[in-house]
């Protein structure tokens, strides 16, 4: 029976006995304590009353703090065992005394009985925990640690319903509780030597508590750590069955850190969001007092006798354990998991605000059962949970020390504070029962501004963890500015390009003197972008005079210096006109050529009526080096000349053997705008050298092309390496029909277009546009998911069968394509989300450092959707897919288990390298006949028909790591 128990609760071979006793060990402690606290509360209530009770709640405050120090000071010298045994023993021998201390009816002993048992449950659970951590290592914690408190909370519930039957059946005295409960201690005493010596048995050893130095038993303190973060910020006086070694841990560090308290309090006022925490946990502690203190009120004067009371008392705090498990256990998961931490810190507020409401309305005990009920119940479990979670972005090394503090002095703090607040209110201003509910709404609404600030900065310290990882830093060094003339000619004179790049930029557009013989120098310079820019410089600044040291750069064998020459040249004439006529006229044919290149920069209508088709046929005939530059200033003014032969001569040129005059004749095709040059242009897009220049000459078509580009992006005759590369020329456009087009081709093209898409719809986005239809990027990225946690199935399947590749597809191009899947996913949640914080947890996720990823993934849970969480998260940080075959199929009906079954979902999907296909042929097929001639035609051809392999897997040029381009308002 018990090995199948064990079983059951996922414990392991080797661990289940020990467990199972440890389970039971805390089970008999929590039935003491519950036998305890109905005979305190009773006691208390009856001889008392409940007018006294602020008195007791700061009483037990300064009592707390004293003993737990000296308790920390004998575990620090004492063996685990030894420690454990006396404290036992000296608190079964106190409950001895209490009973004779409470016969003797004196009027101080309900006072003591009442701090003396909110002490004594902080003790005998950090002493439990101190003894868990002692036997459990740190990689069983997270096994038996649950089942450990599961025993708590049966206890819990045993004890509190033992004490109702007890007193109102059996007809014991509720004083004689007190016995019981000392002969069971004793008991426990025993238990605990006996599990003590089943550990040693097993080659168990310990340590001393506050030591180093392995004794005959102990074990293992490390799962201290390990479990360090289930800590339950509840006073003394409510003690959660479920508490784990957090209060101990807590208080075993506490005689090392008293000193450092002023330290915790620096961090607390350093950061808003640990403010918001003690903020948080004090006004609950506050508020949960004065409900305590409502109900305790209400009970008493329900129930005339003190066995009547210490029976109700028991029994509710019974049935509040029995519903404090089932909704730990059964709804609370589901519950986090749908409205995240938001919904923890909020659903005790708006309980109590109800129960609130009927205290005041109608105050009475039922009213207090629920006020009180939904308190203990929601507290320990939903709420607790949530204020768990508001340390989970704080530092380890910062959270050890703002934890003793929290838990020492805000929690006991904060319940002295109530008790003093309760005696000005009901002691002073005479406040009722019923109008106490005013203050606890007061206190309520405090409590839920404070809970949704803490909320925003929970989200916002995972924005900063993550967002600390980006490397803000440009890969090329910032180049300083030169604030002396001295230090300016130094940069000009620089043989570091770069720098004396940015000294002529300074120049240009500052009002420093301008140094005119450095310049001149540098219209000789190694550079043609240095002498490019000098004569910029010179022209920009009005330098006159110099134009017989300009005019030799008309024959510069770089165009671009031999347009700025031009340019300058022109800009020092008076007659315009007639210096171009002369240019044009000019015996050197390199002369002719900048003319022509200057009247398509800077002329305009009377320049361009200088131009004759016999000029520009003589220049496309010039031969040699020359004839370079000629061909690429005719294909500058074809792009402003509106003459019957521009289309012939440009389709020429845009198929000219210099790509120095294939770029200018595709700048110039898109500044005319002429649709005959969209086919050739959309060729350009699969030759990688060309591709950038081709997309913007593209995009200055504007909306006349949209269908045209929407036809290349859908349809499957096109090679892939084009179709890839439109989505990025609707970015150009920043338009809403843009993104209109996209988002509607999103669902009819394969894979490497979908990511070029999706990329194209980020950028836009990160540019203002936000027109997306919100259902149809919802299922984009519920498809996507789909997708991503198929190829996780995949590559789970090739591990586990230990293969390198399914058909062609090897596992490597499987976890590219995952990659990439992953990549697409957040790009298409930076659509719904802010941009930033979608791209600061991609990183996250994609880091090396396992902290930042499962920073990462809370963060995005906390971001997202309940609908789009609750199948993505599961299926994140795991590379082995493991993850993905249980929720794939959970989530999609995915069952990729055999390589039959990868094999067969690799040809269906729509992805052309994963179909183990390097060129993907589609057929061939000439374009439309657009006025075209057959021999220009014919040079298109590869636009329809894959006739080339693809650059990349997915068939995507993989030439940059993923940026924050598009997914950042920085970018």
């Amino acid at each position: 029976m018990a090995r199948l128990l064990a079983s059951l609760l996922g414990l392991q071979k080797g661990e289940r006995k020990m467990a199972l006793l440890m389970a039971a060990y805390h089970f008999l402690l929590l039935v003491i304590l519950y036998l305890l606290k109905p005979v305190r509360d009773s006691l208390f209530l009856a001889d008392r009353g409940p007018a006294e009770l602020p008195y007791v709640f700061i009483l037990t405050t300064v009592m707390v703090v004293p003993v737990v120090i000296l308790h920390t000071r004998l575990g620090q010298s004492m063996r685990v065992g030894r420690l454990i045994d006396g404290v036992t023993l000296f608190l079964a021998a106190n409950l001895v005394g209490l009973y004779w201390l409470v016969a003797l009816e004196t009027a101080w002993a309900p006072y003591i009985l009442y701090a003396w048992v909110s002490i004594f449950s902080l003790l005998v659970t950090s002493q439990f925990w101190l003894l868990a951590n002692a036997i459990f290592g740190a990689s069983q914690a997270k096994r038996v640690f649950t089942v450990l408190s599961a025993g708590a909370i049966l206890g819990a519930i045993v004890g509190g319903e033992a004490t109702g039957l007890l007193v109102r059946t059996a007809g014991i005295d509720s004083h004689a509780l007190l016995f019981i409960a000392a002969a069971m201690l004793v008991g426990s005493v025993a238990m605990s030597r006996w599990i003590r010596q089943q550990h040693q048995a097993r080659g168990g050893a310990v340590q001393v508590a506050g030591s180093n130095e392995e004794v005959p038993f102990s074990g293992d303190e490390a799962s201290a750590d390990a479990h360090a973060d289930d800590t339950d910020a509840s006073p003394v006086e409510d003690e959660d069955p479920t508490e784990t070694a957090e209060k101990h841990e807590a208080s075993s560090r506490l005689s090392a850190q008293m000193s450092g308290s002023w330290k915790a309090w620096s961090i607390i006022r350093s950061s808003r969001h640990l403010q918001l925490i003690v903020g948080v946990i004090a006004v609950m502690v506050i508020t949960s007092t004065v409900v305590d203190f409502q109900f305790k009120t209400v009970a008493a004067q329900a129930f005339a006798s003190e066995d009547a009371l210490t029976s109700f008392m028991g029994r509710f705090y019974g049935r509040v354990s029995l519903v404090a498990l089932v909704v730990q256990f059964f709804i609370a998961p589901r519950f986090i998991r749908i409205l995240g931490i938001g919904g923890a810190l909020s659903i005790l507020p708006i309980a109590l605000a109800g129960g609130t409401v009927a205290m005041i309305l109608v105050p009475g005990l039922v009213a207090g059962v629920l006020i009180r009920g939904a308190d203990q119940t929601l507290k320990h479990s939903i709420d607790k949970t949530g204020r768990e979670l508001l340390f989970v972005p704080v530092s380890l090394e910062k959270k050890k020390q703002v934890k003793v503090f929290v838990d020492l002095f805000v929690d006991q703090g904060a319940q002295g504070v109530a008790g003093a607040l309760l005696l000005l209110l009901t002691t002073v201003l005479s406040f009722s029962v019923s109008e106490l509910g005013w203050v606890v709404g007061f206190l309520l609404a405090g409590w839920g501004v404070l809970a949704y600030l803490a909320r925003r900065t929970y989200i916002h310290e995972f924005r900063k963890r993550l967002r600390a990882q980006e490397d803000t830093e440009s890969s090329d060094e910032a180049t300083p500015v030169s604030e002396t003339l001295d230090e300016l000619l130094e940069s000009l004179c620089s043989r570091n390009e770069r720098e004396t790049l940015a000294a002529l930029d300074q120049l240009e557009h500052g009002d420093e003197t301008v140094p005119i013989d450095a310049l001149v120098c540098l219209l000789d310079h190694y550079s043609p972008t240095v002498r490019e820019q000098a004569i910029r410089v010179l022209r920009v600044r009005t330098i006159e005079g110099l134009g017989s040291e300009v005019v030799e750069a008309l024959t510069d064998p770089n165009p671009d210096v031999q347009l700025e020459a031009a340019r300058y040249l022109y800009c020092q004439s008076g007659e315009r006109i007639d210096r171009l006529q002369e240019a044009l006229a000019h015996d050197d044919v390199r002369i002719r050529a900048a003319a022509v290149g200057l009247i398509a920069e800077e002329g305009g209508p009377d320049a361009y009526r200088l131009i004759t088709e016999a000029t520009l046929r003589q220049l496309l005939d010039v031969p040699g080096e020359a004839g370079e530059d000629a061909r690429t200033h005719v294909a500058r003014i074809l792009g402003v000349l509106n003459r019957s032969y521009r289309i012939e001569m440009l389709h020429s040129l845009l198929f000219d053997d210099s790509d120095q005059v294939v770029e200018a004749a595709i700048r110039a095709a898109g500044r005319s705008e002429e649709r005959a040059f969209v086919y050739p242009l959309l060729v350009r897009l699969k030759e990688e050298r060309f591709e950038g220049v081709a997309r913007e000459a593209l995009s200055r078509f504007g909306e006349r092309v949209l269908g045209t580009l929407y036809d290349v992006m859908v349809d499957d005759r096109v090679n892939l390496d084009v179709r890839v590369q439109v989505p990025r020329i609707l970015t150009e456009l920043h338009n809403n029909l843009a993104v209109t087009v996209l988002v509607t081709a999103l669902r009819d093209v394969p894979i490497p277009v979908q990511h070029a898409i999706v990329r194209a719809l980020s950028r836009l986005h990160a540019s203002g546009y936000d027109s997306f239809a919100f259902d149809d990027i919802a299922e984009a990225i519920r498809s996507e998911i789909r997708y991503y946690a198929a190829l996780g199935q995949v590559v789970h399947m090739m591990l586990r069968t230990d293969r390198d590749a399914v058909g062609d597809v090897e596992l490597s191009d499987v976890r590219g394509a995952r990659e990439r899947s992953l990549e697409r996913i957040f790009r298409l949640l930076g659509l719904q989300y802010d941009q930033r914080d979608v791209y600061d947890a991609y990183l996250g996720l994609t880091s090396d450092d396992r902290t930042l990823r499962s920073s990462a993934i809370e963060f995005v849970d906390n971001l997202v959707d309940y609908s789009t969480s609750r199948i993505l998260l599961p299926l994140l940080d795991d590379p082995e897919g493991r993850k993905a075959l249980e929720y794939g199929q959970r989530f999609f009906d995915l069952n990729l288990r055999t390589p039959s079954d990868a094999r067969a979902f690799l040809q269906e999907v729509d992805n052309p390298r994963l179909e183990g296909s390097e060129s993907s042929d589609r057929g061939d097929m000439s374009p439309p006949d657009r006025g075209v001639s057959q021999s220009v035609q014919g040079r298109t051809s590869g636009f329809f028909g894959q006739d080339e392999s693809t650059d990349g897997v997915d068939g995507i040029p993989q030439r940059r790591a993923p940026t924050s381009e598009g997914m950042s308002d920085a970018s």
